[in-house]
């Protein structure tokens, strides 16, 4: 399997937290930067990785957005509260991996025109050891 830095933590995560899943069902949790254009919910959180990869294959760090998106401006907050609630200072093995992840949820972005919705990115600190 192609390493994919933390990705299938950062899913893991996300979709078995029930506090997440009940803002954004795991069906619309996707890695990558865009919205998948066949998703026609309101609702959606897409994870990209932002940073360099700094280190080896078996440790390294990177930093990744998690994008957390709604038609309201408290719905995209409130999930981007959700995924830092989640993510921030959280340790776990996935997939014989041991990760650390810090976050910190940075500023709400506005729609630009009538068919995009709020953005509230959550910034993730990730560590491999």
């Amino acid at each position: 399997m192609a390493e994919r830095y933390g990705a299938d933590f950062i899913y893991s995560i996300l979709s078995n937290d029930s506090t997440v899943t009940a803002l954004v069902p795991a069906a619309d949790i996707t890695e990558g930067p865009l919205v998948p254009q066949n998703n026609r919910t309101q609702e959606t959180i897409n994870y990209y990785r932002t940073g360099p990869y700094s280190g080896r294959a078996e440790w390294f760090e990177t930093r990744w957005s998690a994008d957390c998106r709604s038609k309201t401006y408290k719905n995209s907050r409130d999930i981007s509260t959700a995924v830092l609630d989640a993510l921030n200072r959280v340790n776990a093995t996935v997939n014989g991996n041991r990760y650390y992840a810090v976050a910190e949820i940075l500023p709400t972005l506005q729609p630009v025109d009538r068919q995009d919705v709020y953005n509230t990115p959550v910034e993730i600190y990730l560590r491999r050891a």
